[in-house]
């Protein structure tokens, strides 16, 4: 009875508090724990196998809202804590004359599953409400929000958030990380590679003249580990093709001395009713990039398009602040396709490739024609 113990598998939310809750009775030296595609190591986490509780170590994984898939095999059989002799006279737990009868489930009463077999943690809400006012007539608003993440394969990862509302509700820029409630995506890992489906964030680095970043709606696939099988040491590649979310500006901004803002971010044309795209933001202050958060350099309204610096930076009519950003726009539409590749040969004495090779192609045309 002891070699044949199940297998489980169990998605784990890392931003709820440790530990984390497995099943008891667990195998020892039989769980596996994936940070997405990454296995970690047993000295990254520590598990109590008779209660199933797991502990994980890595600080970047802590605090942060990320998923954690846990796969691990169990004893078919479970102790009670405590075990004591029954007192005469008395009946043991469980030992009633009253017998329930307990009609199983047919499938055609269970009704359809789209998830059953498959191990993902499902999330979300439905919203409905009525609008109605003195100059319009009375309409039924809805909302649909679903989350899913988990294992659909052996080493297959799928994470997920659909939406069907459409506002322009944007996160504020008071912290140093942002959450994702406003993107709607759908990402899949695997070993061979990544595929991202969506609102995506491009970050090519290819050495100082082909670096690229840029928040797109789009798809985005990367592979890593090409070449290996026609001798080279190493290799990967990453394409893409978007529209998008807005269009880039850089502003610089004259500052008042003693004033440490807000500064409003204009358009192209010197609009001031945009929406400043969530993230897309990089603030530099005589050439040094600044971070985002109340305890940081500065704060960002998203929604009014401005920009106010904590009193850590003390800003002076003669700083220099210069501000790369995206804005939401209605005026046309960008479309954006591009990709990179590079390669690695030969490895020298000491494991280290000796030459690497790189291309980057970014292709970016405007269509102003495109009314949206």
């Amino acid at each position: 009875m002891l070699t044949d113990p199940d297998r489980h598998r169990d998605t784990i939310d890392t931003f709820q508090p440790q530990p984390y809750e497995l099943r008891p009775f667990v195998l020892p030296g039989s769980e596996e724990v994936h940070a997405g595609p990454t296995r970690l190591d047993t000295s990254e986490y520590r598990l109590d196998a008779r209660t199933g509780r797991l502990w994980v170590r890595r600080e970047d994984l802590l605090g942060a809202r990320d998923t954690l898939f846990a796969s691990y095999r169990t004893y078919p059989f479970a102790f009670e804590d405590v075990y004591r002799r029954r007192a005469p006279g008395t009946r043991a737990a469980g030992d009633s004359a009253t017998v329930a009868v307990v009609d199983e489930e047919s499938d055609s009463t269970r009704g359809f599953d789209p998830f059953e077999g498959i191990d993902l943690q499902r999330s979300g809400s439905i919203s409905r409400g009525v609008v109605g006012g003195t100059q319009r007539d009375v309409t039924v608003e809805s909302g649909l929000r679903l989350q899913l993440q988990g294992e659909v394969a052996d080493s297959v990862f799928v994470r997920a958030l659909l939406t069907d509302e459409n506002t322009p509700i944007q996160p504020e820029g008071t912290t140093q990380r942002l959450q994702d409630f406003d993107r709607v995506f759908l990402e899949a890992d695997a070993p061979q590679g990544r595929a991202r489906l969506g609102d995506v964030d491009i970050d090519l680095d290819g050495g100082t003249f082909g670096q690229f970043t840029q928040k797109v709606q789009g798809v985005a696939l990367e592979s890593e580990g090409l070449g290996r099988g026609a001798g080279l040491t190493d290799g990967d590649a990453t394409a893409f093709g978007a529209v998008s979310r807005g269009q880039f500006r850089t502003q610089d901004i004259e500052p008042d001395d003693g004033v440490q803002g807000p500064y409003r971010l204009r358009g192209d044309d010197g609009e001031e009713a945009i929406i400043v795209i969530a993230g897309s933001e990089r603030v530099y202050l005589d050439g040094e990039r600044l971070t985002r958060g109340q305890t940081e350099d500065y704060v960002i309204d998203y929604t009014q398009a401005e920009i106010t610096f904590t009193p850590d930076r003390l800003i002076t009519d003669d700083r220099r602040i210069t501000v790369e950003f995206q804005y939401s726009t209605t005026q046309f539409t960008r479309t954006l396709v591009g990709g990179r590749a590079t390669a690695g040969a030969w490895r020298g004495d000491d494991g280290d490739t000796r030459l690497n090779l790189g291309a980057t192609v970014v292709r970016q045309a405007d269509g102003r024609d495109f009314q949206t």
